[in-house]
């Protein structure tokens, strides 16, 4: 939510001890202030879901967190679950959960997704043109010639992020192209240009598995999708095995990677923002 940028303030709840009477009660995890000075009460949860299994939690939870809404006088208690198999997040309020059972609630994902309310703290989708990714150019001036077993050995002459044909030289359009590359969700199909039996280029372009026929721009992963996916790669090893529990960076850094009023000379971006049904 830091990263997103665009909340007043964001706080651990459930830290330090709890004094209280009457009935058993729970502090979530988060208290958050919204921009336009909306107070909210913020339940975490990872969730490695299987398909087509909902969100689950007992009754009994959920009353205690309710409890301690009610008595800090704050109405809005929402639940900000990770379903970490599909590295996406939602933001839901607790009324959307629908009872299973006399002693459980449930969530499922496309309810989850339908009710998702992260658009309030910033989260939106970005567009691009496509494909995007990196053109590696061989030195002309040094060997670069492929053997007959297709192999070749060359010295790099210089690397352009491209978008849609278009080389882009601009740093702050390079530093989002290459975020989109390794973050935005897309497949990478490599290619090579030779001429003559030498090797001029080798390009890396990723596209999305369906590109639209109808516009000129498809989806990326959602920026909160996209700084979980950097944080993982930075916390988790190739087996998915934790390797750290946080990450050392201030989280206001990541904000700036797609500002508000970016306009740019070759990377054009459609913001999609996304509202609770």
């Amino acid at each position: 939510m830091a990263s997103l940028g665009s909340v007043r303030l964001l706080k651990l709840e459930d830290s330090g001890d709890v004094f209280f009477e009457g009935d058993s009660l729970k502090p979530p995890d988060f208290r958050i202030v919204t921009l336009d000075g909306e107070q909210i009460l913020v339940e975490v949860k990872n969730f490695h879901q299987k398909p087509g299994k909902p969100y689950r939690i007992r009754r009994k939870d959920l009353d205690e967190l309710q409890r301690y809404a009610h008595l800090v006088s704050i109405n809005s208690l929402k639940f900000g679950i990770y379903w970490s198999r599909w590295n996406r997040w939602s933001l839901s309020d607790s009324s959307r959960f629908k009872p299973d059972g006399p002693d459980h609630l449930i969530l499922p994902f496309s309810d989850a997704m339908m009710a998702n309310e992260m658009g309030r703290i910033g989260d939106r989708i970005p567009g691009t043109e496509w494909p995007i990714g990196l053109v590696v150019y061989s030195d002309p001036s040094q060997p670069r010639r492929v053997d007959a077993d297709g192999r070749a050995r060359f010295t790099v002459a210089r690397v352009e992020y491209a978008v849609a044909g278009q080389g882009v030289t601009v740093p702050a359009e390079q530093h989002i192209v290459h975020r989109l590359i390794s973050y935005g969700g897309w497949s990478e199909e490599v290619s090579t240009e030779v001429i003559n039996d030498e090797l001029i280029s080798i390009s890396f372009l990723l596209s999305p598995e369906e590109p639209p026929s109808d516009q000129q721009f498809a989806f990326h992963q959602p920026l909160s999708s996209i700084y979980s996916a950097m944080f993982n790669e930075a916390t988790l090893d190739e087996e998915g095995e934790i390797t750290g529990l946080r990450l050392d960076i201030n989280p206001s850094a990541l904000a700036l990677l797609i500002p508000d009023d970016y306009e740019g000379e070759t990377l054009r971006i459609w913001h999609i923002h996304l509202q609770s049904n």
